[in-house]
């Protein structure tokens, strides 16, 4: 079933808003707090921003998993799967959100502070969260049904794609597993890629060509710089592998003698 390009864009746009809401709520919030006062004063701040951006991963993210739930529940129905409703991935932990606050927080501390940049961050890493839940209920969602045709793609959104969401996207729908999810599970700051759930062969998204997004990213430097990283690691594994041959073959020789 080929989705048209109208449901998937209307659900990435609601996605999108639960996030750019999240954010708005954020700096509102950050808004109304000193980051220019003493050490002290400064880890307070930072303490707030955390606990507030807990909340709101946990609201917004809830939000978005549920819409991508509903979304997975349309597709489904319209291919005729035979599958359970979707259920809802987990917003990212408190403690993955108090470490992004933390990192970023580097910025209020440094010689040259950037308050403006501590901001920026924060806001940038709260989108992120919200949308990974969306990301993440799709996933998690096509690998309980891999075995019932459940298939997935990483649908590429807005005006500019990094090249290594480029590649990945140029996969094109790939039968659901563990595997595929941890290779699909991750996402930058202010990247817009939405994981698409399939079913069957002709699983696919109007406008989506992974075809011209494959030729796009074989066009790139990052291309070249994975193929020579790949050369590396199997250079390296030859080596390992040999060297474990060669240590077995020393102690076999060592208990004949």
């Amino acid at each position: 079933m080929i989705l048209q390009a109208q449901a998937h864009d209307a659900y990435a746009e609601a996605v999108s808003r639960q996030a750019a809401d999240a954010v708005r709520n954020l700096e509102s919030f950050m808004a109304g707090l000193d980051f220019s006062g003493s050490y002290d004063e400064k880890k307070a701040a930072r303490n707030a921003v955390v606990e507030r951006m807990q909340m709101l991963v946990a609201r917004y993210g809830d939000a978005a998993a549920a819409l991508a739930a509903d979304f997975y529940n349309e597709i489904a129905e319209a291919a005729g799967a035979s599958v359970a409703d979707a259920v809802l991935a987990e917003a990212a932990a408190d403690a993955s959100v108090a470490g992004s606050v933390r990192y970023s927080a580097r910025k209020l501390f440094g010689r040259e502070a950037d308050e403006d940049a501590f901001r920026k961050a924060c806001a940038a890493a709260l989108s992120r969260f919200v949308k990974k839940a969306a990301n993440d209920t799709m996933s998690k969602n096509a690998v309980r049904d891999g075995r019932k045709g459940a298939k997935f793609a990483r649908v590429p959104q807005g005006a500019e794609t990094c090249m290594f969401c480029v590649m990945l996207a140029s996969r094109g729908f790939v039968y659901a597993s563990r595997e595929a999810a941890g290779e699909f599970d991750h996402f930058h700051d202010n990247c817009d890629c939405k994981v698409i759930v399939g079913f069957g062969d002709d699983a696919g998204v109007e406008g989506y060509d992974p075809g011209a997004l494959y030729d796009r990213w074989a066009e790139s430097d990052h291309y070249d710089y994975m193929r020579r990283r790949a050369k590396r690691e199997t250079d390296e594994n030859h080596r390992k592998y040999i060297e474990k041959l060669r240590k077995r073959s020393d102690a076999i020789n060592a208990g004949r003698a």
